[in-house]
C-alpha cells in the first residue's frame, strides 16, 4: 500500500515539475508529449513480460525485472541532472528554457591590460565579438 501511494504521489509530482521546467510558449505541447510517451511505455510493458515467458527458465523470470529495474534506476539518475525550480523565475521563451538551470558565470573583460567591464554569461553563450 505504501509503494502504491508513493508511485501515485510521484506521478502527480512529475506533472507539476514538467510544467515548471518548460517555457510558457511550449508548456502544453511538452506536457502532452511527455504524457504520450508515458502512455506508450505502459502499452509496451506487457511485451517485456511476454519476452521473459518466451525465453523461459531463471533468465526468463528475471529478465523483465532487470529491464524494469534498470530503466527505473537510469530514470532516477537522470533526474539528478534536472535544474532546481525552487525560488526561480520560470522560463517564458525558448531562449529562457535553454538557459534555465545553467550556472551564471562572471567574466572580466580586459582591453589593453585594463579591466573595463564584467559581463554575466550564462552557460556556453559567450559573445566573442567584444573580446
Amino acid at each position: 500500500v505504501i509503494g502504491k501511494m508513493a508511485s501515485s504521489a510521484a506521478f502527480v509530482c512529475v506533472y507539476i515539475f514538467t510544467v515548471e521546467l518548460f517555457p510558457t510558449v511550449i508548456r502544453n505541447v511538452a506536457l502532452g508529449g511527455g504524457s504520450c510517451f508515458a502512455r506508450i511505455g505502459s502499452m509496451i510493458a506487457p511485451y517485456f513480460v511476454m519476452l521473459g515467458m518466451s525465453i523461459g527458465g531463471a533468465i526468463g523470470e528475471a529478465l523483465p525485472l532487470v529491464i524494469f529495474g534498470a530503466t527505473s534506476v537510469i530514470a532516477g539518475l537522470m533526474c539528478l541532472y534536472l535544474p532546481e525550480t525552487l525560488n526561480q523565475r520560470l522560463p517564458e521563451t525558448i531562449e529562457d528554457g535553454i538557459n534555465f538551470g545553467r550556472v551564471k558565470k562572471t567574466m572580466v573583460v580586459e582591453r589593453n591590460g585594463v579591466d573595463e567591464t564584467q559581463k554575466n554569461l550564462v552557460g556556453d553563450t559567450i559573445d566573442n565579438d567584444e573580446l
